[in-house]
């Protein structure tokens, strides 16, 4: 669960062949992918193959057979999967994961290239006669966001994602299409259900190729951090806030490893951030940790997970995030008051103007789902904050309904308003 505590559009295409799309039943690591969003719903009963825009060379072909065949045969040697990450899952696939323990023959022929590390694994259905082009991804969180660039999403709690994350992931991976986007999960296990909402949400994200989900070890997560001692000794069932306190210290551990930018899964990308090391300010002289961007082993990153340790108050809404931020930043300056929608300095961190991620305040978040006769530009947004926090009643996007949020589900995340507006089983 992503914490929410309190215009013109920039979405770039991948940069791909024009026309060329994989939609044979055989694998040809050389062409090209569809354009993001088209490459799931076309038609769901045939083989797909979505290649990487970056990595996507047919001379890489040996080195993704090597690692499919590698993986496949350590999952038979231990009994147990050959999953290890999902990258990909193409629709409607009811055997995403290669049983070590089933009778099917997988050999190199098999295996298809999408770049160093990720491979396809073509899986014949012989119930359905159909083939199925599942997506695996044979790399760690270390791999893919190593040059600490990546844009990092949490997920805590126990249930799917709600169509308003998933907006935030497409958005997110449209505006920065030449960047990993990391989702960390929580409910890795619903990878593999056929539960409808999963199976959206599977859906959904595979058809961003530079989408990656993980699965969420908090314990994993917090090593060689300040957070693992607390962690390890925190009594979870007994922080009424827990999902919000778990989500404040994981965002911060990644950090400190990755580095890249966090987002709240109720962040809409509208275009990217030019800073590297920012905060985003919620009001003037106080900073909110919903979105914000450091380098690897940035000095900030440490002396708050240091603060959030010595000064743990997890009875206190928000002290463990805003006020958490707000506490350390001090330390790094005398915070500038905004006269000015310009952004402010603070030592070697910008400290961004609510301009510009909250152009709509969290006191007026109910704007979002109200009819406009004009809508806004967010000329003076990089992205928008929703405040789902704020959001008890669980409004949602409603398509036709002529709301702003309708305006920015059909610019920023059209899939996602697709999925939605064809109430494709009622999944969200």
């Amino acid at each position: 669960m992503a914490e929410d505590q309190a215009a013109q559009e920039a979405e770039t295409p991948h940069e791909t062949s024009p026309g060329t799309h994989c939609t044979e039943e055989k694998q040809d690591p050389t062409c090209s992918p569809a354009p993001p969003g088209d490459t799931w719903d076309q038609n769901p009963t045939t083989s797909r193959s979505v290649s990487d825009p970056i990595h996507g060379r047919s001379e890489r072909l040996q080195h993704g057979a090597k690692l499919g065949t590698q993986c496949y045969n350590n999952a038979k040697n231990t009994k147990d999967t050959c999953l290890i990450a999902v990258h990909v899952i193409s629709a409607r696939s009811t055997t995403s994961n290669i049983e070590a323990t089933s009778s099917k023959q997988i050999t190199q022929d098999d295996f298809a290239t999408e770049g160093d590390g990720v491979f396809t694994v073509n899986i014949t259905n012989k119930l359905l006669n159909e083939t199925e082009s599942v997506f695996y991804n044979h790399v760690n969180p270390s791999d893919i966001l190593s040059q600490g660039n990546g844009i990092i999403f949490i997920e805590t709690g126990n249930r799917t994602s709600s169509s308003l994350a998933l907006c935030a992931i497409e958005s997110a991976a449209r505006v920065y299409h030449d960047r990993p986007i990391a989702f960390f999960k929580n409910r890795f296990s619903e990878i593999n259900s056929v539960n409808d909402k999963d199976s959206a949400e599977r859906r959904i994200l595979s058809s961003f190729p530079n989408v990656y989900i993980f699965h969420l070890n908090l314990e994993e997560a917090f090593k060689d951090t300040p957070l693992l001692p607390w962690y390890q000794r925190i009594n979870h069932a007994r922080e009424s806030y827990w999902p919000y306190i778990s989500s404040d210290g994981c965002r911060l551990a990644l950090m400190w490893k990755h580095g890249g930018i966090y987002m709240d899964s109720d962040i809409i990308s509208m275009r990217p951030i030019p800073e590297k090391n920012f905060l985003a300010a919620q009001s003037s002289q106080f900073s909110g940790n919903c979105i914000y961007g450091l380098t690897p082993q940035h000095n900030f990153t440490w002396s708050a997970m240091e603060n959030f340790v010595k000064n743990y108050n997890g009875a206190i809404w928000g002290h463990q995030g805003p006020q958490l931020f707000t506490r350390v930043l001090k330390k790094f300056c005398d915070i500038p008051k905004f006269t000015t929608i310009e952004d402010v300095n603070c030592g070697n961190i910008s400290f961004l103007h609510p301009q510009r991620f909250s152009p709509i305040s969290y006191p007026n978040w109910r704007r979002y789902f109200e009819t406009w006769d004009k809508f806004p530009t967010f000329n003076d947004s990089y992205a928008l904050h929703l405040w789902n926090k704020m959001n008890a009643k669980h409004m949602t996007m409603v398509p036709g309904s002529n709301t702003l949020v309708e305006h920015i589900y059909t610019q920023h995340c059209p899939t996602m308003y697709g999925v939605l507006k064809r109430n494709e089983t009622n999944p969200f």
